[in-house]
């Protein structure tokens, strides 16, 4: 099921040594979300995770393979660590409210 917007319960930007994403999702299965390039760390509540990153597309996809306990959710970090191109990444991730998905 795509569900936009309605998977992420809360978004934090934070600029720095390239950029982070911090979000909690709700749910479980396949998480999808664009960006303009690979992110060089992806962690669910602390934990590093494998992830895929099909470059033609700019998608990003992870398993959050277990549903939180009731009232919970997802911890989700992105790191970026390219200083140049964060203003752009930034604006791309921005879309994250319209465009990131449990599927």
């Amino acid at each position: 099921m795509y569900n936009s917007g309605g998977a992420i319960e809360s978004l934090i930007y934070q600029r720095g040594e390239g950029g982070k994403v911090a979000m909690e999702a709700k749910g479980c299965g396949l998480f999808g979300a664009y960006s303009s390039s690979r992110p060089t760390e992806y962690t669910v509540a602390s934990a590093f995770i494998v992830y895929e990153f099909d470059s033609s597309k700019g998608l990003l996809i992870l398993n959050l393979d277990k549903k939180p306990e009731e009232g919970q959710y997802h911890y989700v970090e992105i790191k970026f660590y390219n200083k140049s191109t964060w203003t752009h990444k930034s604006r791309l991730i921005r879309k994250f409210l319209k465009y990131s998905s449990i599927f």
